[in-house]
């Protein structure tokens, strides 16, 4: 389990914030015959993203602060967009 930087996927620092990603051999590898959705929810090193952010501590604790879904659409809010408009891209 990692917390990666949101966009980039880079793996942030112990107490930065990030989206919270797993890997493993008890996750799924993606969508049955999906493969738009399967492209999005896991990277090409087979980390799959899980749409919470949180941070980890160095001992390894995670704390989970959100939905990345929520703070995107706090994003377009501020940026002066409509929750319509927001949900249409």
């Amino acid at each position: 389990m990692q917390t990666r930087r949101v966009g980039s996927g880079d793996t942030v620092a112990p107490g930065a914030a990030g989206e919270i990603c797993f890997r493993g051999c008890h996750l799924m590898r993606g969508y049955y015959a999906e493969p738009d959705k399967t492209a999005a929810a896991v990277d090409q090193a087979g980390w799959l993203r899980s749409g919470d952010l949180g941070c980890m501590d160095e001992v390894g604790y995670l704390r989970i602060t959100g939905k990345l879904q929520n703070f995107r659409m706090r994003e377009l809010m501020e940026a002066g967009l409509s929750r319509q408009t927001a949900t249409q891209t």
